[in-house]
C-alpha cells in the first residue's frame, strides 16, 4: 500500500507541524513514550533546528519525516526517538556521548548502529562492482544485531532520496549510485 506522507505528516507554512503529529501518536503509543518522543523532539528543536542538512530540511522535519515511515512501519517508541535524533547526530556539532546522558540505551545502541552502517558505506568504493558489492551488503547485514537499524537507515535514505532535487546533478549521480547499489538491495 502507498501512503502519501503529507496524509500522516501535518504540514503548516511547509514546515511539519510537530504538535500535530505528536497528537497523532498520543493514540499509538502509552502516555511515558510519548513523552520521550516529545523530548527527542524539544532537544533537537531548542539546539539544533536551524543546522543545516544536504538536502535542506531542518534537522527536525529530517528526523519527523523518518520517524513518520517508522510510525507506518508500526515501530516502538525507541525506534522514533532515534529517528528523531539521527538527522542532528548525522549533521550538527554532536556526538553520541552528549544524548547518551539524556536518552536510554535502547536508543544510544539503535543510533550507535545507524552510524556504523554509515561508516560501513563510506568504506564501499564507488568501483565496486557485481559479487563484491553483494559481499558488502551482506557483512553490513552481518554486522547490524537490531534489524531496526536496517530500517532506520532505509527509511533515513527514502526521506534523503525524496528531497534530493535539492542537490547538484553530481551529487544527485553519487548519492544515487549509492542507494542503488548499497540500500535498494536491503
Amino acid at each position: 500500500m502507498v501512503m502519501v506522507a503529507s496524509a500522516v505528516l501535518p504540514i503548516t507554512d511547509g514546515s511539519i507541524d510537530i504538535n500535530k503529529w505528536l497528537e497523532v501518536i498520543e493514540s499509538k503509543f502509552k502516555t511515558e513514550e510519548v513523552n520521550h518522543i516529545r523530548s527527542a523532539c524539544a532537544f533537537v528543536q531548542s539546539d539544533f533546528e536551524c543546522t543545516p542538512t544536504p538536502i535542506k530540511l531542518s534537522c527536525i522535519n529530517y528526523g519527523l519525516e523518518i520517524a513518520n515511515i517508522l510510525l507506518n512501519l508500526s515501530l516502538d517508541a525507541e525506534s522514533l526517538i532515534a529517528a528523531i535524533l539521527y538527522p542532528t547526530l548525522q549533521y550538527a556539532e554532536i556526538s553520541i556521548t552528549d544524548l547518551e546522558e539524556q536518552f536510554s540505551l535502547p536508543v544510544i545502541k539503535l543510533l550507535k548502529g545507524a552510524l556504523q552502517m554509515d561508516s560501513f558505506g563510506e568504506l564501499q568504493q564507488a568501483g565496486s562492482v557485481g559479487s563484491q558489492q553483494d559481499n558488502y551488503r551482506r557483512m553490513l547485514l552481518a554486522m547490524v544485531d537490531d534489524t531496526r537499524i536496517v530500517l532506520l537507515k532505509l527509511a533515513e535514505r527514502n526521506v534523503f532520496m525524496r528531497h534530493i532535487q535539492v542537490l547538484t546533478k553530481a551529487q544527485r549521480t553519487h548519492y544515487s549510485e549509492r542507494t542503488l547499489d548499497i540500500f535498494a538491495p536491503l
